[in-house]
């Protein structure tokens, strides 16, 4: 009896090792999709929207605004928008299409390819030239702080976001076309089901050369070939004057914590575009893929994979970047405690403006080098180097005593 329990037993193992070697890839792909894009990307939509929110809200009660506060304040609501559609375009359309089909959850799935997936590029577009956009105005503020006052308003700022997002609108309007004619002419089918973003599943001619020159070769130009390359150069320069601030700031005897607040808020912004531009990376192998014959002879089920760990990718570059603000914006950690704790003694209010910070460290070295020279047989006690001494908190030169 022994003996056939032990056979049962054995046959048993069999049997299971045989279901799980020949366990339908369909049903891993639909598990994996759950956890990836309902699962995890929902979480992270909805704490990047209350993030964002929430650091929008903070930087609108900094009374010193500048144009970098105006254009964080961009960039977080651009991300907010993107993570809508990712809640719609990803979390939702996964659920509806993981279960049985019916033809009313098949409606909704194609209402959402034609309406919200457009909104989803938009979002994408602004948030890309708002980074970029971002990195020109530390890159000026540090490298060029005598000519940035003029270039970095606080009004040019505003205005240059309404553009952004102007251009971006009006350079995604072709895909609500093109994501109509998908959804209910061409209808999506493609290897992955969930993600046709970068899908060209449609026989009209005109469409397919739509795709491929406005679709990939444009797309590609607009959202990686300019902006990356110009966000990767001033990002390295910013990193290298950091360095050379930090070591003009050991030499000089004024203005130490202004310019030590200053260096980490160009640190935070280099933390964000170094994050973003290793985000976006794997959303432009996506659209190398498919217009390369790679694409065709990769599995479908390990591209399945690869797209949701991409759009994964996007939702993390919208939703970190209030935790980077936290670890190194001294600024925004001020503002944000003192919003949310409501102290009534108020709290220590750091200046940002790199500005400042940098056109008094140049003073300095210009007051500690400059040479007034009188002429002959002029007051000897006047001919003297105008080192620039503080006269009841009021720097004054040499040459304005009388």
């Amino acid at each position: 009896m022994m003996a056939d329990s032990m056979i049962t037993l054995a046959g048993n193992v069999v049997n299971a090792s045989v279901s799980i070697r020949h366990q339908d890839p369909d049903s891993n792909i639909d598990r994996f999709r759950f956890a990836v894009n309902v699962v995890v990307m929902g979480f992270f939509s909805v704490l990047g929207l209350i993030c964002n929110s929430l650091a929008i809200v903070t930087l609108q009660t900094d009374r010193h605004k500048m144009s970098i506060t105006v254009l964080l304040q961009g960039l977080a609501f651009s991300d907010n928008l993107f993570l809508l559609y990712t809640l719609l375009y990803s979390t939702l359309r996964t659920t509806i299409l993981t279960n049985d089909v019916t033809e009313w959850r098949r409606h909704l799935s194609d209402q959402i390819v034609a309406y919200v997936l457009p909104f989803g590029w938009i979002a994408q577009t602004a948030s890309i030239w708002i980074i970029c956009l971002v990195t020109v105005d530390r890159y000026l503020a540090i490298c060029h702080p005598f000519t940035s006052e003029k270039h970095c308003s606080l009004a040019r700022s505003k205005r240059l976001l309404v553009a952004i997002w102007l251009a971006a609108a009006f350079f995604n309007v072709p895909r609500f076309f093109y994501y109509h004619h998908l959804a209910f002419d061409g209808r999506e089918d493609t290897d992955d089901g969930i993600f046709v973003a970068h899908s060209d599943a449609t026989t009209d001619e005109a469409w397919r050369r739509y795709h491929a020159i406005y679709h990939i070769g444009l797309t590609i130009a607009c959202h990686y070939v300019v902006p990356l390359p110009v966000v990767v150069v001033l990002n390295v320069l910013l990193v290298r004057e950091i360095a050379c601030a930090r070591a003009r700031r050991r030499l000089l005897q004024l203005g130490k914590r202004r310019a030590k607040d200053n260096i980490r808020i160009t640190l935070n912004l280099v933390v964000v575009v170094s994050v973003f531009i290793v985000c976006e990376v794997p959303d432009l192998v996506a659209s190398v893929l498919r217009i390369s014959s790679i694409n065709a002879s990769m599995d479908p089920v390990a591209m399945c994979y690869y797209m949701s760990m991409k759009e994964l990718l996007l939702v993390m570059c919208a939703t970190t970047n209030f935790l980077i603000y936290c670890a190194f914006y001294a600024k925004f950690r001020n503002l944000l405690s003192r919003m949310l704790c409501k102290k009534t003694k108020r709290a220590p209010d750091y200046d940002s403006d790199f500005n400042s910070s940098m056109k008094t460290a140049h003073s300095v070295e210009y007051l500690n080098l400059k040479v007034i020279r009188q002429p002959e047989g002029g007051n000897k006690k006047d001919n003297v180097m105008a080192m620039g001494q503080s006269e009841g908190g009021k720097t004054v030169f040499a040459e304005d005593r009388t």
